[in-house]
Protein backbone atom coordinates (compact mmCIF):
# COMPACT_ATOMS: atom_id res chain seq x y z
CA UNK A 1 0.00 0.00 0.00
CA UNK A 2 1.29 3.53 -1.02
CA UNK A 3 1.57 5.65 1.75
CA UNK A 4 -0.93 8.38 0.41
CA UNK A 5 -3.05 5.42 0.56
CA UNK A 6 -2.12 4.23 4.35
CA UNK A 7 -2.90 7.91 5.90
CA UNK A 8 -6.06 7.78 3.84
CA UNK A 9 -6.98 4.49 5.29
CA UNK A 10 -6.09 6.24 8.71
CA UNK A 11 -8.68 8.99 8.71
CA UNK A 12 -11.14 6.61 6.80
CA UNK A 13 -11.11 4.50 9.80
CA UNK A 14 -11.57 7.26 12.36
CA UNK A 15 -14.62 8.67 10.08
CA UNK A 16 -16.11 5.26 9.86
CA UNK A 17 -15.98 5.50 13.90
CA UNK A 18 -18.24 8.92 13.37
CA UNK A 19 -14.89 10.86 14.26
CA UNK A 20 -14.25 13.34 11.71
CA UNK A 21 -10.54 13.92 12.23
CA UNK A 22 -9.80 17.14 11.11
CA UNK A 23 -12.20 18.99 13.70
CA UNK A 24 -10.44 16.78 16.75
CA UNK A 25 -8.35 20.08 18.02
CA UNK A 26 -5.27 18.98 20.31
CA UNK A 27 -5.62 19.35 24.23
CA UNK A 28 -1.93 20.15 24.58
CA UNK A 29 0.77 21.92 23.01
CA UNK A 30 0.81 21.65 19.25
CA UNK A 31 2.57 18.55 18.96
CA UNK A 32 6.62 18.82 18.69
CA UNK A 33 9.83 16.72 18.10
CA UNK A 34 11.80 15.97 21.11
CA UNK A 35 15.39 16.42 19.65
CA UNK A 36 14.51 19.83 17.21
CA UNK A 37 11.72 21.66 19.56
CA UNK A 38 10.13 21.76 16.76
CA UNK A 39 6.50 21.72 15.90
CA UNK A 40 5.12 19.36 13.04
CA UNK A 41 3.42 20.60 10.26
CA UNK A 42 0.21 19.57 8.22
CA UNK A 43 -1.75 16.16 8.23
CA UNK A 44 0.77 15.50 10.62
CA UNK A 45 -0.64 17.59 13.44
CA UNK A 46 -3.91 15.49 12.72
CA UNK A 47 -2.28 12.57 12.75
CA UNK A 48 -0.33 12.54 16.07
CA UNK A 49 -3.16 14.52 17.64
CA UNK A 50 -5.81 11.70 16.90
CA UNK A 51 -3.21 9.26 19.53
CA UNK A 52 -4.36 10.88 22.47
CA UNK A 53 -1.56 11.36 23.95
CA UNK A 54 -0.70 13.68 27.14
CA UNK A 55 2.83 14.68 26.21
CA UNK A 56 3.30 16.94 22.57
CA UNK A 57 6.64 15.51 22.69
CA UNK A 58 8.07 12.89 20.10
CA UNK A 59 10.88 11.12 19.06
CA UNK A 60 11.86 8.39 16.48
CA UNK A 61 13.19 5.18 18.20
CA UNK A 62 16.79 6.13 17.15
CA UNK A 63 16.15 9.29 18.93
CA UNK A 64 14.78 8.06 22.12
CA UNK A 65 18.02 5.35 22.15
CA UNK A 66 20.55 8.11 22.01
CA UNK A 67 19.06 10.11 24.70
CA UNK A 68 19.88 7.10 27.07
CA UNK A 69 16.15 5.99 27.13
CA UNK A 70 13.78 3.04 26.22
CA UNK A 71 10.73 2.63 24.49
CA UNK A 72 8.04 0.99 26.56
CA UNK A 73 7.07 -2.60 25.03
CA UNK A 74 4.51 -3.12 23.31
CA UNK A 75 4.57 0.67 22.22
CA UNK A 76 3.90 0.74 18.03
CA UNK A 77 4.43 4.31 17.94
CA UNK A 78 2.70 6.78 15.34
CA UNK A 79 3.09 7.61 11.51
CA UNK A 80 4.25 10.45 10.00
CA UNK A 81 4.54 11.51 6.44
CA UNK A 82 7.24 13.78 4.77
CA UNK A 83 8.87 14.38 1.19
CA UNK A 84 12.41 13.52 -0.23
CA UNK A 85 13.18 14.55 -3.69
CA UNK A 86 13.92 11.59 -6.22
CA UNK A 87 16.00 13.34 -9.28
CA UNK A 88 15.27 10.63 -12.53
CA UNK A 89 16.02 11.91 -15.90
CA UNK A 90 13.71 13.25 -18.50
CA UNK A 91 12.76 12.64 -21.88
CA UNK A 92 15.32 15.41 -22.68
CA UNK A 93 18.13 13.57 -20.31
CA UNK A 94 17.81 16.84 -18.21
CA UNK A 95 17.53 15.57 -14.25
CA UNK A 96 14.27 16.48 -12.93
CA UNK A 97 13.54 16.24 -8.88
CA UNK A 98 10.09 14.99 -8.35
CA UNK A 99 8.83 14.72 -5.01
CA UNK A 100 8.63 11.24 -3.43
CA UNK A 101 6.18 10.69 -0.19
CA UNK A 102 7.87 8.63 2.68
CA UNK A 103 6.89 7.89 6.46
CA UNK A 104 8.23 6.51 9.46
CA UNK A 105 7.41 5.92 13.06
CA UNK A 106 7.65 8.17 16.11
CA UNK A 107 6.96 7.45 19.93
CA UNK A 108 5.57 9.75 22.80
CA UNK A 109 7.13 10.51 25.33
CA UNK A 110 4.45 8.69 27.44
CA UNK A 111 5.49 5.67 25.85
CA UNK A 112 8.95 6.05 26.65
CA UNK A 113 11.08 5.80 30.29
CA UNK A 114 14.51 6.91 31.06
CA UNK A 115 14.27 10.42 29.77
CA UNK A 116 12.62 12.15 32.35
CA UNK A 117 15.31 14.51 32.60
CA UNK A 118 15.30 15.27 29.15
CA UNK A 119 11.43 16.09 28.54
CA UNK A 120 10.73 19.82 28.68
CA UNK A 121 8.29 20.94 31.23
CA UNK A 122 4.69 20.93 29.45
CA UNK A 123 3.80 24.65 30.48
CA UNK A 124 -0.35 25.74 30.67
CA UNK A 125 -1.10 28.65 28.17
CA UNK A 126 -3.67 31.30 30.51
CA UNK A 127 -5.79 32.15 27.76
CA UNK A 128 -8.51 34.05 27.25
CA UNK A 129 -10.31 32.55 23.78
CA UNK A 130 -12.34 35.71 22.79
CA UNK A 131 -9.62 37.86 23.28
CA UNK A 132 -7.23 35.40 21.28
CA UNK A 133 -9.30 35.31 18.64
CA UNK A 134 -9.10 39.15 18.16
CA UNK A 135 -5.58 39.10 18.36
CA UNK A 136 -5.53 36.57 15.18
CA UNK A 137 -8.22 38.85 13.50
CA UNK A 138 -5.82 41.57 14.20
CA UNK A 139 -3.09 40.34 13.15
CA UNK A 140 -4.00 39.29 9.40
CA UNK A 141 -2.25 42.47 8.22
CA UNK A 142 -4.02 42.60 4.80
CA UNK A 143 -7.32 40.58 5.33
CA UNK A 144 -10.04 41.75 3.33
CA UNK A 145 -12.93 43.74 5.03
CA UNK A 146 -15.87 41.78 6.97
CA UNK A 147 -19.21 42.97 6.13
CA UNK A 148 -22.55 42.52 7.88
CA UNK A 149 -24.88 39.66 6.00
CA UNK A 150 -27.92 37.20 6.85
CA UNK A 151 -24.91 34.45 5.49
CA UNK A 152 -21.48 33.71 6.15
CA UNK A 153 -19.12 33.58 2.72
CA UNK A 154 -16.12 34.71 1.26
CA UNK A 155 -16.44 36.36 -2.41
CA UNK A 156 -12.95 36.12 -4.16
CA UNK A 157 -13.89 38.07 -6.76
CA UNK A 158 -15.05 41.02 -4.79
CA UNK A 159 -12.41 40.31 -2.01
CA UNK A 160 -14.90 40.54 0.51
CA UNK A 161 -15.97 38.14 3.98
CA UNK A 162 -19.84 38.17 4.63
CA UNK A 163 -20.47 37.55 7.85
CA UNK A 164 -23.92 37.56 10.10
CA UNK A 165 -23.71 39.44 13.80
CA UNK A 166 -22.38 37.15 16.81
CA UNK A 167 -25.50 37.50 17.83
CA UNK A 168 -26.56 35.73 15.51
CA UNK A 169 -24.51 32.82 16.56
CA UNK A 170 -25.20 30.44 19.55
CA UNK A 171 -21.74 31.34 21.30
CA UNK A 172 -18.72 33.77 20.39
CA UNK A 173 -16.88 31.19 19.96
CA UNK A 174 -18.77 29.52 17.21
CA UNK A 175 -19.07 32.81 15.46
CA UNK A 176 -15.12 32.97 15.34
CA UNK A 177 -15.14 29.11 13.90
CA UNK A 178 -16.95 30.54 11.08
CA UNK A 179 -15.14 33.74 10.70
CA UNK A 180 -11.37 31.51 10.96
CA UNK A 181 -12.97 29.42 7.94
CA UNK A 182 -14.15 32.60 5.70
CA UNK A 183 -10.60 33.87 6.58
CA UNK A 184 -8.72 30.66 5.20
CA UNK A 185 -10.59 30.89 1.85
CA UNK A 186 -9.81 34.34 1.72
CA UNK A 187 -5.86 33.67 1.78
CA UNK A 188 -6.23 31.71 -1.12
CA UNK A 189 -6.48 34.93 -3.41
CA UNK A 190 -3.44 35.81 -5.47
CA UNK A 191 -2.59 38.48 -3.70
CA UNK A 192 -2.10 36.47 -0.28
CA UNK A 193 -0.65 33.35 -0.55
CA UNK A 194 -1.76 32.63 -4.03
CA UNK A 195 -3.17 28.71 -3.27
CA UNK A 196 -2.48 26.30 -5.87
CA UNK A 197 -5.80 26.35 -7.84
CA UNK A 198 -7.27 29.05 -6.80
CA UNK A 199 -8.76 31.64 -8.85
CA UNK A 200 -10.72 34.98 -7.73
CA UNK A 201 -12.93 35.04 -11.13
CA UNK A 202 -13.61 30.93 -11.24
CA UNK A 203 -14.37 30.30 -7.83
CA UNK A 204 -14.91 26.32 -7.69
CA UNK A 205 -18.59 25.83 -7.95
CA UNK A 206 -20.79 24.31 -5.08
CA UNK A 207 -20.68 20.40 -4.99
CA UNK A 208 -17.60 20.22 -7.56
CA UNK A 209 -14.33 18.63 -7.12
CA UNK A 210 -12.31 21.50 -6.58
CA UNK A 211 -15.19 23.37 -4.34
CA UNK A 212 -14.59 19.74 -1.95
CA UNK A 213 -10.81 20.39 -2.03
CA UNK A 214 -11.14 24.23 -1.05
CA UNK A 215 -13.74 23.57 1.37
CA UNK A 216 -11.14 20.85 3.27
CA UNK A 217 -8.68 23.46 3.43
CA UNK A 218 -10.72 25.92 5.35
CA UNK A 219 -12.30 23.34 7.32
CA UNK A 220 -8.70 22.14 8.68
CA UNK A 221 -7.34 25.53 8.37
CA UNK A 222 -9.97 26.81 10.55
CA UNK A 223 -9.17 23.92 13.29
CA UNK A 224 -5.78 24.72 13.44
CA UNK A 225 -6.64 28.73 13.99
CA UNK A 226 -9.61 27.60 16.49
CA UNK A 227 -7.08 25.20 18.36
CA UNK A 228 -4.27 27.83 18.94
CA UNK A 229 -6.55 30.31 20.16
CA UNK A 230 -8.21 27.72 22.91
CA UNK A 231 -11.00 27.15 21.27
CA UNK A 232 -12.95 23.69 21.90
CA UNK A 233 -16.47 23.34 20.43
CA UNK A 234 -18.46 20.46 19.75
CA UNK A 235 -19.42 19.96 16.28
CA UNK A 236 -22.54 17.95 15.46
CA UNK A 237 -21.31 15.83 12.61
CA UNK A 238 -24.34 14.61 10.19
CA UNK A 239 -24.12 11.33 8.74
CA UNK A 240 -24.40 12.85 5.18
CA UNK A 241 -21.82 15.07 6.03
CA UNK A 242 -19.34 11.98 6.97
CA UNK A 243 -20.36 9.63 4.34
CA UNK A 244 -19.84 12.83 1.95
CA UNK A 245 -15.90 13.08 2.69
CA UNK A 246 -15.65 9.16 2.72
CA UNK A 247 -16.64 9.13 -0.53
CA UNK A 248 -14.51 12.17 -1.94
CA UNK A 249 -11.17 10.11 0.28
CA UNK A 250 -12.06 6.96 -1.28
CA UNK A 251 -12.04 8.65 -4.50
CA UNK A 252 -8.41 10.67 -4.22
CA UNK A 253 -6.16 9.25 -1.46
CA UNK A 254 -4.20 12.64 -1.86
CA UNK A 255 -7.07 14.72 -0.84
CA UNK A 256 -6.23 15.10 2.74
CA UNK A 257 -3.01 15.11 2.76
CA UNK A 258 -2.46 17.97 -0.08
CA UNK A 259 -5.32 19.83 1.91
CA UNK A 260 -3.99 19.97 5.47
CA UNK A 261 -0.43 21.20 3.80
CA UNK A 262 -2.44 24.02 2.73
CA UNK A 263 -4.19 24.65 5.32
CA UNK A 264 -1.10 24.34 7.72
CA UNK A 265 0.49 27.33 5.21
CA UNK A 266 -2.41 29.63 5.46
CA UNK A 267 -2.87 29.35 9.30
CA UNK A 268 0.97 30.24 8.87
CA UNK A 269 0.42 32.96 6.56
CA UNK A 270 -2.34 34.53 8.71
CA UNK A 271 -0.15 34.22 12.11
CA UNK A 272 2.66 35.52 10.10
CA UNK A 273 5.08 32.75 11.14
CA UNK A 274 9.02 34.07 10.32
CA UNK A 275 9.50 30.94 8.14
CA UNK A 276 6.35 31.99 5.49
CA UNK A 277 9.04 32.94 2.85
CA UNK A 278 10.78 29.66 2.97
CA UNK A 279 7.07 28.04 3.02
CA UNK A 280 5.86 29.57 -0.08
CA UNK A 281 8.47 28.28 -1.86
CA UNK A 282 7.87 24.41 -0.45
CA UNK A 283 6.32 21.73 -2.64
CA UNK A 284 2.75 22.27 -2.80
CA UNK A 285 1.89 18.57 -2.18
Amino acid sequence: MKVNEIITQKILDQLEKGVVPWHKPWTVSSPMNLVSKKSYRGINVILLSLEGKSSPYWATFKQVSDLGGKVKKGASGAIIIYYTKLEILDEAELIKNIPLLRYYRVFNMDDCEGLESKIPPTLSRVITPIEECERVIEGYEDKPPVLLSNYAAYAPRLDQIYMPSMADFISPESYYQVLFHEMIHSTGNPKRANREGFDRDLFPRFGSEDYSKEELVAEIGSVFLYSHVGIEAPFLNSVAYIKGWMKRLKEDSNLVISAASKAQKAFEYILKVEEYSQIKEAVNV
